[in-house]
């Protein structure tokens, strides 16, 4: 149902195979490159997430223990109470 609006193109439907692509020259003041699906994407904001992982690395954490504090706000956002 969310690939069926005949008024669209493919790449237009709700959910698409096609990837949201960005090219950019790797230059050496970059930190990092993040990769996500749209998974984190739709919970988190490009630049607020660059700051996030950047703040953390300066304060010494783990790219490991930084991303794993990030799924669970992801998570926590969208789990449904019992």
């Amino acid at each position: 149902m969310f690939k069926n609006n005949k008024n669209l193109k493919r790449h237009e439907q709700a959910v698409t195979v096609y990837p949201e692509v960005k090219t950019m020259k790797i230059t050496k003041d970059m930190e990092f490159i993040v990769i996500a699906c749209d998974g984190v994407w739709d919970c988190v904001d490009d630049d607020k997430l660059c700051d996030y992982i950047s703040k953390n690395l300066k304060e010494g954490k783990r790219i490991t223990e930084i991303i794993a504090n990030l799924y669970d706000q992801i998570i926590s956002k969208t789990e449904k109470s019992t």
